[in-house]
């Protein structure tokens, strides 16, 4: 089983390159 924390950061990992993708303007 993948431990929650894992998750929370392959998640949040994708969340931020997918948004950055449709905003490539917008730099965190």
């Amino acid at each position: 089983m993948v431990s929650f924390s894992s998750l929370v950061v392959a998640l949040v990992g994708i969340a931020s390159s997918w948004a950055l993708w449709r905003n490539p303007s917008t730099q965190t």
